[in-house]
């Protein structure tokens, strides 16, 4: 199980270097460009290698029930994180005709750039396979039940845009990595020791892109919207805090719980903004809220592994 200083090591570690991603943007060196190719590498290569490399290196004690409880575990926190975007979306007083872009970024968080490869780099390898499920799920879920929330009501009932948008490279890398965990096959040494290596990349790769991101947006904007406060406070820190303490009481396994548990803090999703403007919606606030809510993880994630070292 991951201690707190090592927790803050590393998210110390991901900012620096998500700090060189920003210098590098501001001097010229990296620019949209290179985010979008930085982007397609994490997403098509080096995050399906991660997940299928890592499986050489998990223990047996990895169980069908523990797996099935993270696929449970998953479609919870696609509910709670719905639950939330609802009730804030109120709370903040969002016009009903503004609502939809709101409650959508709360349901597509960055369980994919930043979640799994700041969880491995907390908890260890070994939490690869139950982080895979979890965002196997949520992605299920936000490409099935969240997108038709942007849509227009004649776009909302087609079966073959969910099915493309769902069977994406991190999902098709989480059922090869189940497949080959369950079945007890071994890829040749050659091939595991290439995946590891090209997954390993993950983590600096996605957070260079964050610091581009970053770097491409006026600060003094970000600051600016109230709403974003709130979503910060109860989405990001009282939810998952609240539900750890809940789950703690059925769950045992330290693992599954502090990989649901930080997954669930995670910031607004880089590709919210990119969905909203494509249905039709404005993506400034989204936007906005993607920047702020990436910058406060790095206090926010410290914290939720605080209360999971603690109590």
């Amino acid at each position: 199980m991951a201690t707190l200083e090592n927790a803050i090591t590393q998210m110390a570690v991901l900012f620096i270097i998500t700090i060189a991603g920003y210098v590098a943007t501001k001097l010229n060196i990296l620019d949209e460009t290179a985010e979008k190719k930085l982007t397609s590498l994490v997403f098509y290569i080096t995050l399906p290698s991660l997940m299928i490399g890592s499986v050489s290196k998990m223990e047996g004690n990895i169980t069908l029930t523990s797996i099935l409880i993270a696929f449970a575990l998953g479609a919870l926190m696609f509910f709670l994180l719905l639950g939330c975007g609802w009730l804030l979306a109120r709370i903040c007083r969002v016009p009903e005709d503004e609502r939809p872009p709101y409650v959508f970024m709360a349901i597509l968080t960055n369980v994919n750039f930043i979640g799994l490869p700041v969880i491995t780099s907390i908890f260890g390898t070994d939490s690869v396979l139950y982080t895979s499920v979890l965002i196997m799920m949520m992605m299920l879920l936000s490409n099935s039940v969240g997108f038709p929330m942007l849509m227009k009501p004649e776009e909302r009932h087609s079966a073959k845009n969910v099915v493309k948008a769902s069977l994406n490279p991190p999902t098709i890398g989480s059922i090869i990595a189940l497949v080959l965990f369950f079945s007890g096959l071994k890829l040749p040494e050659f091939a595991t020791t290439t995946l590891t290596m090209l997954g390993n990349v993950t983590a600096p790769v996605a957070m260079i892109t964050v610091g581009i991101t970053l770097a491409q947006a006026p600060l003094k904007n970000i600051f600016t919207i109230p709403r974003l406060y709130p979503y910060i406070l109860v989405r990001m820190v009282a939810m998952p805090i609240a539900a750890y303490f809940v789950l703690s009481m059925f769950i045992s396994d330290p693992l599954l719980l502090g990989s649901f548990t930080v997954l669930a803090a995670m910031p607004i999703g880089a590709m919210a903004p990119a969905f909203v403007s494509m249905y039709g919606w404005d993506p400034k606030p989204v936007a906005a809220g993607t920047m702020l809510t990436t910058l406060a993880s790095f206090l926010v994630i410290p914290l939720i592994m605080w209360v999971i070292t603690t109590f």
